[in-house]
């Protein structure tokens, strides 16, 4: 209700109490849909984006827990829509291939939101009939759930494609609709964010104060990250050198473009922005030079392989080992790889335990120097390896990173035998079983369930192929939780299915001990 008010502080203050609450009772459900609640609270917020992409991912282990398809749908929209944003098209796809998946199990009225999601991707790529024909079909979803509040921007980017192909009429037609959904649909947050729409159109052709005028107005609208980029990437050219306004926009321009480490978001944009915008060319090219430096292979050349499951700390630059002679360094070296950009509070509170005393802040300074010492005396390492940027430490970009345990997380919703296969190798013992950190703790079980998940998907789909490897695949998900009862039974039905009788009754017999010591624990 809060949220529905525009009360977002009121609103993330009571979702983060119920969660926690949720969490404490293990109500998977309740847990998912306030970590989804928390994700949309979070899309109108300049929050961290590994901050968005932690929600995101402990919301999709829950609603998968709770055996909520459609849910874990919207969240990889979610994480598509990240992905975009920060250039990740590839990446983008595969998350949208997942929800596409999930959303063919059990459709729902996100599937409106999906196809928007791939139409914007399209249109990031050029493809604007693909981009075309993505939008029509989220507008047939839409109709056909009664999802309203999409249907505005649906009919708004519909007319920008028909005008940019030199379709008038069509163009006139989509306006038309777009415009009166807007009035149907006067308080919805969208629809107020339509003044973004009608100032980029205004901008477009020629309209400067009417442009402006709606521009501002979008700025005191619900805006995501990529709506209020698009806005201040506008106001900035559009408002002149001598107005004191424009040098907040070209700040507030820098201050996305940092957040994002990408300018893709612009791509729709960038004909009309960058041959007359010297505030905007210097960033777009900055940022361009930025993504194409961390995503070019070749540019990277140093691979850090951080292996963090079955013991300690392990990792190797290129193939030479590292000294990690202090226990912080190297589980701050672990956060990171795992979590990536993060703020000196979040590093304080994983490190520390929660501490807020200044000794703490300096016993996580020290931890950065160390590390940063460490992985700098490594050959072929003459940059910065642990970077300071945009108010978060980072291991830096030039890093080829390869993680143990982020292989069997990546691994879980896929249904590649091969892939699940190598994150059952990959897997090797608990999380860092030394380490007592609340941060790994919790890490340490969602991990445990991610390989249980790979393991019983690997069986379901090769039992009948290769039950050699199925059975394997039992025997992992056993030694994680002897009480796994899907693989007890699986591997029970194998063993009977090979002609294995005696084998499978001495499998029901040990299962049936073990479960009596548990009831009777």
């Amino acid at each position: 209700a809060l949220n529905v008010l525009g009360q977002q502080d009121q609103a993330r203050e009571v979702t983060h109490a119920a969660l926690a609450l949720a969490t404490d009772t293990a109500q998977h459900a309740e847990q998912a849909h306030l970590l989804a609640l928390l994700n949309a609270l979070n899309a109108f917020t300049r929050t961290p984006l590994p901050e968005r992409e932690a929600v995101i991912r402990a919301g999709l282990r829950a609603y998968e827990r709770a055996g909520l398809h459609a849910g874990r749908a919207r969240l990889h929209a979610s994480l598509a829509h990240l992905r975009r944003l920060q250039g990740q098209l590839q990446d983008a796809h595969d998350e949208l291939r997942s929800a596409q998946k999930l959303e063919q199990i059990s459709p729902g009225p996100d599937s409106c939101l999906i196809h928007e999601e791939l139409g914007d991707l399209h249109r990031s790529h050029g493809h604007d009939d693909d981009a075309r024909a993505a939008y029509e079909q989220a507008m047939q979803h839409a109709d056909l759930h009664g999802v309203t509040y999409v249907q505005a921007s649906l009919c708004y980017k519909l007319a920008g494609l028909a005008r940019q192909a030199g379709q008038v009429p069509t163009a006139r037609t989509w306006l038309a609709q777009a415009r009166s959904w807007k009035v149907e649909h006067p308080n919805s947050w969208n629809t107020k964010a339509a003044h973004l729409h009608e100032g980029i159109l205004a901008a477009q052709t020629g309209q400067t104060a009417e442009a402006v005028q709606h521009l501002q107005a979008a700025l005191h609208s619900r805006l995501d990250l990529e709506e209020q980029l698009r806005a201040y990437a506008w106001l900035a050219q559009l408002t002149p050198d001598t107005d004191p306004t424009q040098a907040q926009y070209r700040r507030e321009l820098t201050d996305l473009l940092d957040l994002l480490g990408s300018a893709a978001a612009l791509q729709s944009d960038r004909p009309h922005l960058t041959p007359a915008t010297p505030p905007i060319a210097p960033a777009w090219a900055a940022r361009a030079t930025q993504v194409a430096a961390t995503q070019t292979p070749t540019s990277a050349g140093v691979t850090l392989d951080v292996r963090l499951l079955g013991g300690g700390v392990q990792a190797d630059v290129n193939g030479v080992p590292l000294r990690l002679a202090h226990s912080k360094p190297a589980e701050l070296l672990a956060w990171l790889a795992l979590n990536g950009p993060s703020t000196r509070e979040q590093l304080v509170d994983a490190l520390t335990g929660g501490g807020t005393e200044q000794r703490h802040v300096d016993y996580v300074k020290i931890s950065v120097r160390r590390l940063r010492a460490t992985l700098g005396e490594t050959p072929g390492v003459p940059f910065n390896p642990v970077e300071f940027h945009a108010g978060q430490y980072r291991l830096s970009p030039q890093f080829t990173l390869r993680v143990d345990a982020l292989a069997v997380q990546a691994a879980r919703p896929s249904h590649d035998p091969g892939t699940l296969a190598r994150a059952l190798d990959a897997y090797t013992g608990p999380l860092l079983p030394q380490v007592g950190s609340a941060w790994v703790e919790d890490l340490r079980l969602e991990l445990e369930e991610d390989v249980i998940s790979c393991a019983l998907r690997l069986a379901e789909l090769v039992h009948e192929t290769d039950p050699d490897l199925a059975a394997r695949a039992c025997r992992q998900a056993l030694s994680v939780d002897p009480f796994q009862q899907e693989a007890a039974r699986l591997l029970v039905n194998l063993a009977r299915s090979t002609g294995g009788h005696e084998e499978a009754r001495h499998l029901e017999r040990v299962c049936q001990r073990r479960l009596d010591h548990q009831l009777s624990a």
